[in-house]
């Protein structure tokens, strides 16, 4: 069940941070931070993020770092600091682009929706979650199994609020955008005033 899985965890990272396996650790306190997330304990999501961000750096991990960063920026956005999500979610955007991580920019577009979704611009959080899922599509993964509640929340919320037609139009219309550029425009669309 969830406290075998939290119990698991919090050994892995015990035995990580024994071992000195920032990769390991990294990893661990990613998977922990989102089901804290999850459960909404966002200070606790925060503080192992915060962790996970530390060891990412030890190990001078770009990707690793910014995989982290957009963690944090979900967990600044749970906690209502948008601004907070979007320094997060910006940093990110930036190392995504310069490794070509598909993948991971999937999850940065995701968070700028979550922020275009809060500010009220659903047609664009549609456009955003459209660029997230070509992303995905191109090198073929799945929304990680820890953040499928969310990712499920954000779509659900955007198609109450467009209608699943428009907002099928819209995330076709953000599909077409090539990762780079769907990253800056994420940025700049999004970019508090």
């Amino acid at each position: 069940g969830a406290k075998a899985d939290l119990d698991q965890l919090d050994e892995a990272v015990a035995t990580f941070r024994e071992l000195g396996d920032d990769w390991g650790l990294a990893f661990a306190l990613s998977a922990r931070g989102q089901l804290a997330l999850l459960a909404g304990d966002v200070p606790t999501a925060t503080r192992l993020h915060t962790d996970a961000l530390a060891a990412a750096e030890r190990i001078n991990s770009s990707h690793l770092r910014a995989q982290v960063l957009d963690l944090l920026g979900a967990d600044a956005a749970a906690g209502g600091d948008l601004g907070g999500a979007w320094e997060r979610f910006a940093d990110a955007a930036r190392v995504h682009a310069e490794w070509l991580d598909q993948e991971g920019s999937a999850y940065c577009l995701d968070g700028f929706a979550g922020l275009a979704l809060a500010r009220g611009d659903v047609e664009l959080a549609a456009e955003l979650q459209g660029a997230a899922g070509h992303a995905r599509e191109v090198v073929g993964v799945a929304v990680w199994p820890g953040m499928r509640p969310l990712a499920d929340a954000l779509a659900a919320a955007v198609d109450a609020a467009l209608g699943p037609a428009a907002a099928a139009e819209a995330r076709g219309r953000g599909a077409r955008r090539r990762i780079p550029e769907a990253l800056d425009w994420a940025r700049s669309a999004t970019q508090p005033t």
